[in-house]
């Protein structure tokens, strides 16, 4: 057995904690930064709607509604800031791609994924609800107005 000197170990243990603190941030710093770096707006305009952004209590009730469970593979269809995503990942343990057509929003959905370390399970796509494929979806999800759930209730 070999003994360390103890400012060795001292420098040892602050490098492991530096480490540890650079794996796993926390993740409301890292959401905060998020949104320093994105600055959502609510109203801000979109494609077709404006982004508001859905109420955790409202996320929930909708995932239970759904039934979602690890088994599934939800798609959230106008993901905004990427909540009903993660939330699905996060809560219910799913695979779930949001589809979000402003830039930005995919992009401050893309950086709460990874402030939320859920890269693995959430992936937000910057694109069209009316042009991309769902078709492998177990559960779709949309917040969306009444003529845009018309637009696609075809395809859905």
């Amino acid at each position: 057995m070999t003994r360390r000197h103890p400012s060795a170990l001292l420098a040892s243990l602050c490098v492991s904690a530096l480490l540890l603190a650079c794996v796993l941030p926390a993740s409301g710093a890292g959401r905060e930064e998020c949104e320093r770096q994105f600055k959502p707006e609510i109203g801000q305009p979109g494609k077709d709607v404006m982004w508001v952004p859905t109420s955790d209590a409202l996320v929930a009730r909708m995932l239970k509604m759904a039934q979602v469970t690890s088994t599934d593979y939800v798609y959230d269809l106008g993901a905004g800031d990427g909540k009903i995503a993660i939330a699905a990942a996060r809560d219910f343990g799913a695979q779930a791609v949001g589809v979000e057509y402003e830039p930005q929003l995919a992009q401050l959905a893309r950086c709460y994924v990874k402030a939320e370390q859920l890269s693995e399970r959430v992936h937000i796509i910057q694109g069209d609800v009316y042009k991309t494929d769902f078709s492998n979806a177990t559960v779709v999800t949309l917040y969306l107005l009444p003529d845009l759930n018309l637009r696609l209730r075809p395809t859905i």
